[in-house]
């Protein structure tokens, strides 16, 4: 076990014990799959990016125990997280949802993290997407389609919403990307079409 993985305490752990600076790391495949079934916010996340590097946080999220670490983090081992998820325990999980607020302070991590996140996938499609006008993909694609740039940017909104809709009212877990991903592309493209929008009226 690395030096600077912290151990807690002794007793095991459950999910709702942990704070939103503190994530799990998932040394083995078998150790994911039981983390990833205690509890929905991880549904949908595949094994092997990562591999025996992989953490988990409380916001959905994965990444390699060294971006966490970077970030601050404290890296619990999963071994220390006790098998009990919400079904097993459902008023304990109440009680912890209300003596767990989603503060301001988890709001600003939150919207930080995602805006990063939203910047870093945006610059880097957009380099692939478009030319020096980062817009021009959707006007294009609006061309081809006798649509304006703004209803095609709408169309690909809708399509994500109605990909949700299907995610979350399934059992199933998703073949591609995870609802989270489906969410960060979502934000993304309603940004976008804001880009549309403020191009247009400071041309007219």
């Amino acid at each position: 076990m690395e030096t600077d993985v912290v151990n807690k305490t002794k007793r095991k752990m459950r999910i709702e014990d942990l704070e939103w600076y503190e994530a799990i790391h998932c040394a083995t495949l078998e150790e994911y799959d039981r983390i990833c079934n205690l509890d929905s916010r991880w549904k949908g996340i595949k094994w092997g990016t990562h591999d025996n590097k992989t953490c988990l946080d409380l916001d959905g999220y994965f990444s390699s125990n060294q971006y966490y670490k970077d970030k601050g983090y404290k890296i619990i081992p999963s071994t220390e997280i006790e098998s009990v998820g919400k079904e097993d325990d459902n008023s304990t999980n109440a009680v912890s949802l209300k003596n767990n607020p989603f503060t301001l302070e988890l709001q600003t991590k939150y919207l930080t993290e995602q805006f990063e996140k939203i910047k870093e996938v945006q610059l880097k499609k957009g380099n692939d997407y478009a030319n020096e006008d980062r817009l021009s993909n959707f006007k294009l694609a609006g061309n081809i389609c006798g649509l304006k740039a703004e209803i095609n940017c709408l169309s690909l909104i809708a399509t994500k919403v109605a990909r949700l809709g299907v995610l979350l009212n399934s059992d199933n877990e998703p073949n591609n990307e995870s609802v989270e991903d489906s969410i960060l592309d979502l934000q993304s493209y309603s940004l976008l079409l804001g880009m549309i929008l403020k191009q247009k009226k400071e041309i007219l």
